[in-house]
């Protein structure tokens, strides 16, 4: 695993896996609070908004991990394994 680092250079780079599952999760808990409390303002039900909260989050992560646009995240001379031939 590569280490973690710092700085302009990285502009431009995916960040690091633990720092994207991180962010996904943290966004998710407060997007989910808030999208919960607009709902109770217009005066649903707390069980419905429970529902409709885990089929919108079910819904948006399937079709997240299932999209994509063609572009690959670029592969490390380093880590792709060497064929002796």
């Amino acid at each position: 695993m590569a280490q973690t680092t710092i700085g302009k250079k990285n502009i431009g780079r995916p960040a690091p896996r633990w720092y994207r599952i991180t962010k996904k999760i943290v966004y998710g808990l407060f997007a989910t609070a808030l999208f919960s409390s607009t709902l109770q303002r217009f005066g649903v039900k707390d069980a419905d908004v429970t529902m409709i909260a885990a089929w919108l989050i079910s819904i948006m992560e399937t079709l997240g991990a299932i999209l994509a646009n063609g572009e690959d995240y670029m592969v490390d001379d380093k880590e792709t394994p060497q064929n002796p031939s």
